[in-house]
């Protein structure tokens, strides 16, 4: 058989298994939910004609029937229901319950009938197997029961999933956006967060939760082991507003093993040099490695040379891993070709050559060793600030003179440039550029200076032109997974930085279309990326996995203590989501819906049993704690009607009820509309790669 066949039966194959498994997890959420309230209807006594998972609209199923309930899947897989005598779960439609219970009790004994009281004070006698005959306190419970049901095998997932060894993100700093808290806080890559607030060995997931939903105005306390030190430090960090809601600035640790497919971005250096997936960098031109941090530390210091990895590769099944050096070549900045106004600078970083030289933010670098920064007179010499990161690094080691302006005075400053340590890379939405060996941050304007001979833009541009929109369309089978983007460039959206940086992930036959305003017209011009000579970054395009450890339960006790945390912890952030949507810490664009539930199902699913399982955890207590609100239609809804009927002695008045459900089914409506269109923008759209 054809090797590329092959593979694509194998990544068909994997693909279905991994539909499956979600199918099945979802399905079995559903039908415990459902489950929950068919068992205790059926210990109250209520008779139940149909127990379903998914709904046999037009008839569509596949059913049996067994005593007096028929047990089906139905052909919309979108929920389940269990159909009880004298039961409908729309509250409106009480007058036909009633008739419908009553119609019921025509025919047996009156043994076998109870007397009840309608909404208006009438009586009506029906059947005792119906759920109109049951008290308040048992229809209460059959409510509800599916609720608990949902919270209750939340917890066996947990319980299981630790039992197996769940894996968790470590909460290591992986790489410090610059001008972030954390970056204002001193943190640096390797550092290791101790404690979080008031948990001891958080994981990568709980800082997540503390920066987004935590108390904005305290920050968020955290005790951190440094990396290059060992000593232990408190610091309290502020979480800053950004376009993806609140953050710190800190990205997920790695591990220095190569992923098994995707272990090189295609078109880089490190593609061709002879790695291979699953190889573990061991040492850089001779220096060992162990962690992310050296290896950004090595990476850095071979900044524009070429480099030696030495790698460890096989070594499993028994077999002694061979040891292999591998040449990777320096890659080359990309860029499409403008050279823009140098902006003010945004953050200086504690205790730097640019904090001790007396630097502030909202001064401007004019000119660097005597050398402009940005404009420039024709045929001058200059800087360009989006590639300043990667060039001064590189100049002779020595003092450096800097020429800045403050307002309306402009001056000099000398300053001792530190050893390089690692990148700072501009990470997100409103990230500046960072020059690492002075320890500042900046921001440039998108307004064009000067142009880059040799680019696609050489021709088209103008200095005087302001870059406002940029979007960008990656070649069809681009394997680096990236998707069409647009960035918007005002005062409002400093995102050159962030652009600049996520080009370099872009192959070189990527699009990029700028929107231009050129004195009163706006214009399109279409550009393509090349690559910069004798400008280099520091990395040659390897793709690290993630540092991912598995913590197993050592013993029962520890599972169901982990179990009972994580369950805990995800009901409270329900609580704590819905308390902040449309707030600056949850913005209401991160509401997901059906699509955006499936996506992470499924990547879970990928990832082996007890990620799946974790998953559901969480959607199974999700859907307790939203399906028990008190909204109409749904249980809570239900059991805020029922509560009524337990004070006054009779149902709610119909024509209230119609009222609120119809205000309550219009809300869910909406709000699974707007959830849907999130979905498909997150999918289809976006502002990032």
């Amino acid at each position: 058989m054809d090797a590329c066949l092959m593979l694509a039966e194998a990544t068909w194959l994997g693909f279905a298994l991994g539909v499956l498994k979600v199918g099945a997890a979802l399905g079995f959420v559903i039908f415990v939910h459902e489950l929950g309230h068919f068992a205790v209807a059926k210990m109250c006594g209520v008779q139940c004609d149909k127990f379903f998972v998914g709904f046999d609209i037009g008839g569509y199923k596949l059913s049996r029937k067994v005593g007096e309930t028929e047990y089906g899947i139905g052909i919309l897989p979108l929920g389940g229901y269990v159909r009880m005598l004298g039961q409908n779960d729309d509250p409106s439609k009480i007058a036909e319950q009633l008739k419908e219970s009553e119609a019921a009790a025509q025919d047996i004994d009156d043994s076998n009938t109870k007397l009840i009281k309608g909404p208006g004070g009438e009586e009506y006698r029906v059947d005792r197997r119906s759920y109109m005959a049951k008290s308040v306190p048992q229809r209460m419970a059959i409510i509800s029961a599916g609720v608990i049901m949902n919270i209750i095998f939340g917890f066996i997932f947990a319980v299981i999933a630790f039992s197996l060894g769940a894996e968790y993100a470590p909460c290591v700093v992986g790489s410090v956006s610059p001008g972030s808290p954390a970056y204002l806080a001193g943190l640096e890559p390797g550092d290791d967060i101790l404690k979080l607030n008031d948990r001891e060995n958080p994981s990568f997931s709980h800082l997540r939760q503390d920066v987004m939903l935590g108390d904005v105005e305290k920050g968020v306390r955290c005790e951190v082991k440094k990396a290059a030190t060992g000593e232990v430090v408190s610091v309290t960090l502020q979480p800053k507003e950004t376009a993806f809601g609140m953050q710190i600035g800190i990205a997920q640790s790695r591990t220095t093993e190569l992923y098994p497919e995707l272990f090189a971005l295609p078109g880089t250096p490190a593609a061709e040099a002879g790695f291979e997936g699953g190889d573990r960098i061991v040492a850089i031109n001779g220096e060992p490695v162990s962690s992310y941090r050296d290896i950004q530390i090595q990476q850095f210091a071979a900044l524009g040379k070429s480099a030696e990895y030495t790698v460890e590769r096989g070594g499993g099944d028994g077999q002694t891993a061979q040891t292999v050096n591998v040449q990777a070549p320096p890659a080359k900045v990309r860029r499409i070709g403008p050279k823009l106004a140098m902006g003010p600078i945004t953050a200086i970083e504690p205790g730097s050559p640019a904090e001790e030289a007396g630097l502030k933010a909202g001064d401007v670098i004019t000119h660097i060793m005597g050398r402009r920064v940005g404009a420039a007179e024709p045929g001058e010499a200059s800087w360009d600030p989006s590639t300043l990161p990667y060039k001064l690094p590189l100049e002779e080691a020595g003092e450096m003179e800097l020429t800045v302006q403050r307002d309306a005075e402009s001056f000099s400053v000398t300053l001792q440039p530190r050893a390089g340590r690692w990148f700072e890379e501009p990470t997100g939405p409103g990230s500046p550029f960072a020059l690492t060996t002075l320890g500042l941050t900046y921001q440039v304007s998108t307004e064009v200076a000067a142009v880059v001979e040799g680019t696609s833009a050489a021709d088209q541009l103008r200095p005087g032109d302001v870059i406002t929109l940029a979007k960008v369309a990656p070649p069809e089978g681009d394997d680096a997974g990236l998707s069409a983007s647009s960035f918007t460039f005002d005062d409002d959206h400093r995102n050159w930085p962030f652009f600049f940086n996520l080009l370099q992930r872009a192959p070189l036959d990527t699009g990029v279309m700028l929107t231009v305003k050129r004195g009163d017209e706006t214009i399109n011009l279409n550009t393509s990326l090349s690559e910069s000579d004798g400008v280099f970054q520091p990395d040659p395009g390897l793709v690290l996995q993630k540092l991912v450890l598995v913590r197993p339960a050592d013993s029962i006790d520890e599972a169901l203590a982990l179990a009972g945390d994580r369950v805990w912890t995800d009901m409270t952030s329900v609580f704590r989501v819905l308390g902040k949507i449309g707030s600056k810490q949850v913005p209401v664009e991160n509401v997901s819906g059906p699509l955006g539930i499936l996506t992470v199902a499924y990547k879970s699913a990928e990832l082996g049993w007890s990620p799946l399982l974790l998953f559901l955890v969480l959607l199974s207590v999700n859907l307790a704690v939203l399906n028990f609100l008190p909204i109409p239609v749904l249980d809570g809804g239900h059991m805020v009607f029922l509560a009524w009927e337990g004070l006054t002695g009779k149902p709610a008045n119909e024509k209230v009820v119609v009222a609120l459900h119809t205000v309550g089914f219009v809300m869910l409506l909406g709000l699974m509309a707007f959830a849907f269109s999130n979905d498909i923008r997150n999918m289809f759209g976006g502002n990032s790669f």
